[in-house]
């Protein structure tokens, strides 16, 4: 008996002996958790109950001088549905139903959702009219889902120019890619809690840090400009069957981008669509030699030099023997003789450049072409720049220098070559081009004021005055005389490169080219063009002339810069104002020019819709006719139906085709006159009827 007591004791001992050691191992193992890996533990349970979720900012929009839109975040949606809940007849309704309205053949849609897939894409991008009408059907298994996407109203007329941006909202061209940091913004930061089933739990102040959408970026470029500058371009690279073209119009007084046109181009709302080279900004990535447009910029640096003075006369015998290699001047086998400085300039002689070349020696000439940034980039705030192509000094040998001096062995990109002219242009004063002209803050303000500055002097204002001045002889008797405009006095200059092929100058492959500034003795406006490799005809003088001729014109009316002398009334005109209503702007614009009259253009287009004075008023004083231009498309249609729309987007509808807008209402458009289908007529005004929506917006199940 006394034996059992003891071993049960003994076992009761063992016991709390192992039940003290279990409880002091778990308070070691509690105090190790919380006091040890309590922190560690805690973060980690606050990193799976809460998550920071970024807010995308408003990616900043970009407008041009007069505040047209050519950049802008806009919604989009996504239609997708998901086919394994969709029932063979769901399917067929659906296809049948969306068909019309994503311009989908149903047959493909059918494809599309007889697939074994969760999830499918109908269309990446639809308009928010159509989603919100479509969604209203109410079609099971489709879903339309909002997206921010970027919209260029403008396609491809700014192209390259303004650029695109990528899926991950990087600009990967143009101003989208110099601007991307004040453009794109900064994003916010939001903070959800979740519960156990990771559901978000209700929160206050969720959000940490709101998101700072992207500056407005506001451009020197004019739309109006821009598409008078490419119309003519196109035009002429089809005429003379070129492979492309560029033009650049700017105001030389500050070296603000007006236009920038080019050919090919490309669309920025597909930028899939088009290949890498149609993506490259021809007047500043692609470097060309520039031709006897170079020539003021070899005059500068003799006359700054002192090699020739404004009284220095040169012998052209149509031909120069350069270290035993013969050179033709383009007037071979014809002569031009003795000529004084504005005479070589006005006939652009290439024997006599290449003796101004060969007495300035390469040194000097690469120097001057440094400091007026035809040798060195310019700095304009588009990505991509190109130096341009010059040869080392210590490889250039006499044959080189002396083609050098009018433009044939170097390569130069048509902004450093507009650049220089402009130089010459503003009195010797070198401005930086530039095409932002400022950034404006979401609130309003003024951030930053881009290119605003003094230039700088690249040459005196005497040696400027010179080359003003035989550039001037150029449009008025010699090699640019196509390039008149009546009423102004205008300065340009010719040129005629042979372009390289495969490493070596193509006898049969050239770039005509023509740069122009006027009105003389204080210009306003500067044009280059440049048509590389024309059939047939290929001097500069008959292809780039007439060009900036047109540009030049139209630019001056556009920008309201009246005759300097009132063009004298042909004979047999008519006295009273002709119309122009109705007619192409340029057609307009030859019978104003015809009738002694300019014309002050407002708005964009093709075709002209109103005027003042009108036709049949007496003549004004001024010579000066206003008109105002649409685009012809939309002449030609008939009035668009505006049924289901709010108003804001009928009044966008209806400004598009030049129509005004009188309502009465609100809601949706229910009724509208003229109805859909009547021909536009200039000036009509489009009546509509609002009523609130009979169904209320309904998304899919």
């Amino acid at each position: 008996m006394i034996a059992s007591e003891s071993i049960s004791r003994r076992r009761a001992r063992t016991l709390i002996l192992w039940l003290g050691l279990a409880a002091m191992a778990l308070i070691g193992r509690l105090g190790f958790l919380q006091l040890d890996q309590g922190p560690k533990l805690a973060a980690a349970a606050q990193l799976e109950r809460v998550h920071y979720v970024p807010i995308a900012a408003l990616r900043g929009p970009i407008l041009d001088r007069s505040g047209r839109i050519l950049a802008v975040d806009a919604t989009g949606y996504v239609v997708s549905a998901d086919p394994e809940i969709m029932t063979p007849a769901q399917r067929s309704t659906a296809a049948r139903a969306l068909a019309p309205a994503l311009a989908q053949p149903v047959g493909r849609l059918m494809g599309l959702l007889r697939l074994k897939l969760q999830y499918v894409v109908l269309d990446p991008d639809l308009s928010p009219v159509l989603a919100q009408r479509l969604a209203r059907l109410a079609l099971p298994g489709v879903d339309f889902t909002p997206q921010e996407r970027r919209r260029y109203p403008e396609g491809a007329l700014f192209g390259p120019v303004v650029g695109f941006v990528g899926a991950d909202g990087q600009g990967l061209a143009g101003v989208e890619e110099t601007y991307q940091r004040q453009l794109a913004g900064r994003p916010g930061l939001e903070r959800e809690v979740l519960d156990a089933a990771g559901n978000p739990l209700p929160e206050r102040d969720r959000v940490l840090r709101p998101p700072r959408n992207g500056d407005t970026l506001v451009l020197t470029l004019s739309a109006t400009i821009q598409a008078l500058a490419e119309r003519a371009l196109v035009a002429e690279i089809h005429r003379a069957h070129a492979r492309s073209g560029r033009v650049i119009v700017l105001d030389p007084r500050t070296g603000g981008v007006l236009a920038m046109a080019q050919w090919p181009s490309a669309d920025p709302n597909h930028p899939g669509r088009y290949p890498p080279a149609d993506w490259r900004n021809q007047s500043v990535e692609e470097a060309f030699p520039p031709g006897s447009t170079f020539k003021p910029v070899t005059a500068a640096a003799a006359l700054m030099a002192g090699i020739i003075t404004p009284k220095s006369e040169f012998y052209d015998p149509g031909y120069k023997v350069v270290t035993g290699h013969m050179f033709h001047g383009w007037e071979w086998p014809n002569a031009f003789g003795w000529l004084n400085f504005d005479h070589a300039v006005a006939l652009s002689s290439d024997i006599a450049f290449m003796d101004i070349g060969l007495k300035l020696g390469a040194r000097r000439l690469l120097s001057y072409a440094r400091r007026i940034h035809v040798a060195t980039p310019t700095g304009i705030d588009l990505p991509g720049e190109s130096p341009g192509v010059w040869l080392p000094l210590n490889r250039i040998r006499p044959m080189d220098l002396a083609t050098m001096a009018f433009g044939q062995t170097e390569a130069v990109t048509a902004i450093q070559l507009a650049s220089a002219v402009a130089a010459v242009a503003d009195g010797g004063v070198w401005h930086r081009p530039h095409v932002g002209r400022e950034l404006i803050a979401p609130d309003g303000r003024i951030v930053r004021r881009i290119g605003a500055g003094p230039g700088q002097r690249v040459m005196s204002r005497k040696v400027s005055a010179e080359i003003v001045k035989a550039m001037t002889d150029v449009v008025r008797f010699g090699t640019g005389t196509a390039a008149k405009i009546r009423g102004y006095t205008m300065a340009g200059k010719t040129g005629t490169a042979q372009l390289l092929l495969h490493g070596t100058f193509g006898h049969h492959l050239y770039m005509a080219s023509f740069v122009e500034y006027g009105p003389i003795p204080h210009p306003r406006v500067l044009v280059l063009v440049q048509v590389n490799d024309p059939v047939g005809q290929i001097y500069g003088a008959e292809v780039g002339a007439p060009v900036a001729k047109r540009i030049m014109a139209e630019t001056l009316s556009v920008e309201g810069i009246l005759p300097q002398r009132p063009a004298p009334l042909p004979a047999g005109s008519q006295r009273s104002v002709p119309g122009f209503v109705g007619a192409p702007l340029a057609t307009a614009m030859a019978t104003a020019q015809r009738a002694g009259l300019a014309l002050l253009v407002r708005g964009r287009g093709e075709r002209v819709v109103s005027q003042l004075p009108l036709p049949g008023d007496p003549r004004p004083l001024s010579g000066l006719v206003q008109v105002s231009v649409a685009q012809s498309v939309y002449l030609a249609r008939r009035v668009p139906s505006a049924l289901g729309l709010s108003l804001g987007e009928a009044q966008a509808l209806f400004r598009a085709q030049g129509l005004a807008v009188r309502a009465r209402g609100a809601g949706e458009v229910r009724s509208q006159r003229p109805r859909a289908g009547t021909p536009v007529r200039p000036g009509m005004t489009v009546e509509l009827t609002l009523r609130p929506p009979p169904v209320a917006w309904a998304t899919a199940p």
